[in-house]
């Protein structure tokens, strides 16, 4: 199992000119971070880690900052069976804090983990509503899959107009998606709508395209519900179009990124994407973050860059509150927030679940633009 100690940021060369002109030495706090940092999903861990190490470095050289963090990285190589040495090995190194675990399928059994060795996990994109309302050690930066899918079905029921659905979703991340079509399927339904055929399919396996959306061409259905990642809703949008140009298609933000683009041809701007964030926001303080980010690492912020941002900035505020250097005393600092001042303010409630502004997205040909949202 590969381990990489990172002190600092590594990968961003910034960092090495950060910690050449550090003066005072101040108290070490180590900071796990979980991730798939290669094989197929390695996407989401190398975006993640990337906000996670640009707040870390803003951190270590802010004059005021009372601790020095040191970050320490676990690749999962994309196999969860990995998940009970990483926390050896992050209880080996006495860490008590942990970033990461992305997915809902990682998130959730590496949250009980965390419970069992008094870590606390932040997650930055796990949504589940298998994560919701529990006390344990686990804070997440998204809103519960619950409380966005049921969204989807009103949007789609009252302001779309919508009323038979095909759902098709990825069983590789089960944890999320089958938890998401349920929800979404109790409150459609509860509305009067109709879901007309369901398709599940692993992403991890080789699959058909072709036949997978055969049923949905054939179906009467208004739209299509695809809870799958970026590269496999970009090709089933391909094929749907392909024969026909009667389905709405909606998705979730898990498929908002540069694979969608990439895969999806010329339909692109065919899909609504329903998700917790929106990197178009005009505030002062985000567009602030977002320059200053930007200039940092010469790379345009994307969203899982951002999730690692404020998760990183999330634990730093507990820490820095804390009278105890140790995991428990954190969560109980952030299990008292109400509303946490990130690049944006957000309501945090005691079992660590995020309540966020809903965002509904259209791609444009150039970018991921907002069409419509929905306060919490």
């Amino acid at each position: 199992m590969r381990k990489i100690r990172f002190i600092i940021a590594v990968l961003l060369c910034f960092v090495l000119v950060a910690c050449a002109n550090t003066t005072e030495s101040k108290p070490n706090i180590k900071v796990g971070y979980l991730s798939n940092i290669s094989g197929p999903s390695n996407f989401f861990g190398l975006d993640g880690l990337i906000g996670v190490q640009t707040r870390i470095t803003q951190y270590n050289t802010n004059p005021n900052s009372k601790y020095e963090l040191e970050i320490f990285i676990y690749d999962l190589e994309s196999n969860i069976d990995n998940l009970p040495k990483a926390f050896e090995y992050f209880k080996k190194e006495g860490i008590q804090f942990v970033l990461g675990a992305e997915s809902s399928s990682i998130a959730l059994p590496a949250s009980k983990l965390a419970t069992d060795e008094d870590i606390l996990l932040i997650t930055l994109s796990a949504s589940s509503a298998l994560l919701s309302n529990n006390d344990d050690m686990f804070f997440r930066l998204v809103t519960s899959s619950d409380y966005l899918s049921k969204a989807m079905a009103r949007y789609v029921y009252k302001l779309e107009n919508d009323n038979r659905f095909c759902v098709l979703y990825d069983t590789s991340n089960k944890n999320f998606t089958a938890s998401y079509y349920s929800s979404f399927k109790d409150e459609f339904e509860k509305l009067g709508g109709t879901i007309s055929c369901v398709i599940e399919f692993d992403a991890l396996q080789e699959v058909d395209y072709t036949s997978l959306v055969n049923p949905i061409i054939n179906n009467d259905s208004d739209g299509v519900l695809l809870i799958t990642r970026g590269k496999d809703t970009g090709i089933i949008t391909q094929k749907i179009f392909q024969s026909t140009n009667s389905k709405k298609i909606y998705t979730t933000d898990w498929a908002q990124n540069q694979d969608f683009i990439d895969f999806s041809g010329p339909y692109s701007q065919e899909v609504v994407f329903l998700g917790n964030n929106n990197l178009k926001k005009k505030s002062e303080s985000f567009l602030q973050f977002k320059n200053t980010f930007e200039e940092m690492n010469d790379n345009e912020l994307n969203l899982l860059h951002y999730l690692g941002y404020e998760a990183t900035s999330l634990l730093i505020y507990g820490i820095e509150e804390s009278d105890q250097l140790e995991s428990k005393s954190v969560k109980n600092i952030l299990s008292q927030l109400d509303i946490f001042s990130g690049s944006e303010d957000y309501y945090i409630n005691s079992y660590g679940d995020t309540i966020k502004t809903i965002w509904f997205h259209k791609y444009d040909g150039n970018e991921f633009e907002p069409i419509d949202s929905i306060e919490p």
